[in-house]
């Protein structure tokens, strides 16, 4: 949350965008394992320390690594002979490329932590990353740096020490404890299964990444670096409450691998209700943000209701994130995911195409994002609930209709009455679902 506050105050408007063009792009890097990494987890997830065949693992992020370097130098040579762009893009193009095999080897071994149910060691290794970037970036904020170069500098540092953090955790706690013997052809189908199994769950993350990704880049295109980066700016503080969400399904991935059918459908009900009431609760959290950004980035103040838009990402994203893809995991449905996901990634699509350049419309861009979102939440939802045989429905439609109350109410004006009745709705929702609440935590 510091540096959510502190980044936009010491960079411009412009040099804050770069910072967030480079993060997005970053963000889909990913695809270039070609969903190895997913495999290994879909696979193996839940397994003991004691199980792992190392000899198999690091055969494995051997060829992948070899595989990433290549294909980054493929496109650092293919992006200085064909690119022509502002300097500013290109190097965020140059530094994109580089991060490949860096930060896809972060991510094989962040995913054998949570494959091995290492989530405080996971953890430790999140914290660790977070911490040095924090540092470098206060020291960059000290001396007066406001060149957002010297910021993608530093996220490459952090990425690196929390690698050999990995890589020393794995060593310590996997490497000693395992198996250690592999043939070439086993490794061969291994890789190979790992793939198949994987490449679903890769496009569909990437299906997903997409819904908001599309909307970031038509904008990007459309109205430049500054909106870019002031519609990122709401983007970040949406992406800082998901996170807490995301932390929690790595944990419970692995756990629910490990129960019964019937006590898994259990969880289900219990999740869906406890998450409904934290994540709508959180909306509050505008009001002081909303405080700040007048206060301390009045910069951004023009950003503010555009984030009041975005906010049911939180609660219908979050939600997706935690239960609804986690579940289709547990229960190998990666396909029906990807079918999600994809098709709700093309509707976005669409509508950001039409509201960038048929219809340039900002607002109604930002509207059709949440409300594709929204979508792809309540069909992950009703197909769980067919699926386990339970009937959600009337409180699915009860919290959509409190959010989009408000959510409104914050848009007329955030005076002491408005946020007074908005409580007041969100005290009646907690009130209409207390009962089944308890009911469902009872038995």
């Amino acid at each position: 949350m510091i540096l959510i506050l502190l980044l936009p105050k010491f960079l411009d408007v412009q040099n804050f965008g770069y910072w967030q063009l480079f993060l997005f792009y970053v963000g889909y890097v990913g695809i270039f394992h070609f969903g190895l990494i997913d495999g290994i987890y879909l696979r193996y997830g839940g397994i003991q320390i004691n199980q792992i065949n190392t000899r198999n693992i690091e055969s494995q992020f051997g060829i992948m690594i070899f595989t990433q370097i290549l294909i980054s130098s493929t496109f650092l040579f293919f992006i200085f002979e064909f690119m022509e762009s502002d300097s500013n893009r290109l190097f965020v193009l140059y530094l994109v490329a580089a991060s490949i095999p860096i930060i896809n080897s972060v991510s094989f071994f962040t995913y054998i932590l949570q494959t091995a149910n290492m989530i405080k060691e996971y953890s430790k290794s999140v914290i660790f990353e977070k911490v040095i970037l924090m540092l470098l970036i206060l020291i960059l904020v000290f001396i007066g740096n406001s060149n957002f170069l010297f910021y993608i500098a530093s996220f490459f540092v952090s990425k690196i020490f929390n690698l050999l953090y990995l890589i020393y955790i794995y060593k310590q706690k996997i490497r000693i404890k395992s198996i250690k013997h592999i043939n070439n052809y086993i490794l061969s189908k291994e890789i190979l299964n790992n793939i198949k199994v994987g490449i679903t769950l890769l496009f569909s993350n990437l299906s997903g990444l997409l819904i908001i990704g599309s909307s970031r880049y038509f904008i990007d295109k459309k109205w430049g670096i500054e909106t870019f980066g002031i519609i990122s700016f709401s983007l970040v503080f949406i992406s800082f409450l998901l996170m807490f969400i995301n932390q929690i399904s790595l944990v419970l991935f692995p756990a629910l691998r490990r129960v019964a059918e019937e006590d898994a459908k259990k969880i289900f009900v219990k999740l869906k209700e406890t998450l409904s009431l934290v994540l709508l609760s959180s909306i509050f959290l505008y009001i002081p943000f909303y405080s700040l950004v007048n206060s301390w980035l009045p910069q951004y103040k023009n950003g503010l209701p555009f984030l009041l838009m975005l906010l049911p990402i939180v609660i219908y994203d979050g939600k997706m994130n935690l239960i609804y893809s986690t579940y289709l995991k547990v229960y190998r449905r990666e396909k029906i995911l990807f079918i999600i996901n994809f098709f709700t990634s093309i509707v976005n699509i669409v509508f950001a195409y039409l509201f960038s350049f048929v219809y340039p419309n900002i607002t109604l861009l930002i509207l059709s994002l949440s409300m594709t979102v929204i979508l792809k939440s309540l069909i992950a939802d009703v197909y769980l609930d067919i699926m386990l045989n339970i009937n959600m429905m009337k409180r699915n439609l009860y919290e959509l209709i409190i959010l989009i109350s408000i959510l409104y109410l914050f848009y007329t004006g955030m005076t002491f009455k408005i946020i007074i009745i908005a409580m007041c709705l969100f005290i009646f929702y907690f009130v209409l679902n207390k009962r089944n609440l308890i009911i469902n935590y009872m038995r």
